[in-house]
Formats: structure tokens, sequence, C-alpha cells
């Protein structure tokens, strides 16, 4: 992968520096194996990523329970879920199968969880 994504900076070259408006040039790139690297680390099923997993379901099924949209929310910024999503996105757009698979894979393995505990 030899490809990089810009990264926006403030240019240093303004003559008045105000707090809304910014001129932003392109000086400094992310690589794509940076952005890989993060994304394939989240994308594993770990011990913490279980436990986060098994808060988020039981806050969400009290957030239902009790008929408030606020809990609900709650549970999803709790949720590790983002990993996977980002991990099938990531592999789609580079062409990387196997973390397209993983990806679902995981989701999977994490719907199945949130179902679950959902029944209980």
């Amino acid at each position: 992968i030899e490809t990089s994504i810009p990264m926006t900076r403030i240019a240093t070259n303004t003559k008045k520096k105000s707090f809304f408006r910014r001129s932003y040039g392109v000086s400094e790139r992310v690589t794509v194996e940076a952005i890989y690297a993060g994304v394939s680390q989240n994308n594993n099923i770990s011990f913490d990523f279980l436990t986060l997993l098994i808060v988020a379901s039981i806050i969400s099924g009290a957030g239902l329970a009790t008929n408030n949209p606020v809990v609900v929310v709650a549970s999803m910024l709790v949720s590790p879920l983002m990993g996977p999503i980002l991990a099938f996105s990531l592999g789609a757009l580079i062409n990387d199968w196997k973390m397209v698979a993983k990806g679902l894979v995981n989701e999977a393995i994490a719907l199945s969880i949130c179902i679950l505990i959902g029944f209980l």
C-alpha cells in the first residue's frame, strides 16, 4: 500500500489570524498503513470488546424496558461495534477481502451476543 491520505494543517502564512477564519493547507500526510493498523487493531474480539458489548447490551435493554431513549443512546456510546464496521468499510475500499470477512464475522458475532443478552 503506497498511497497516502492528505491531512489538513493550519497554514502559517496568513496575515490575520482569527478563530473563525482559518485557511487550511495540505502539508502533512497520514499513510494508509497507519490507518490500516489502527482499524485492524480495533477489529479483534478481545476481553475488552466483549465486556463493553455486554455492558452496552444491558444498558440498552434497560433503556428499552423503561422506554427511555436517552439510555438507549447512551448504550450506543458504550458499544464497541464501530471497529468491525470500519474494518469492513476500509477492507472493501482497499480490496482487502480478509479484513472485510473478519469485520463481517466479528459484527455477526457481536450482533448474536446482543440478541442473546436481549432475550435474557
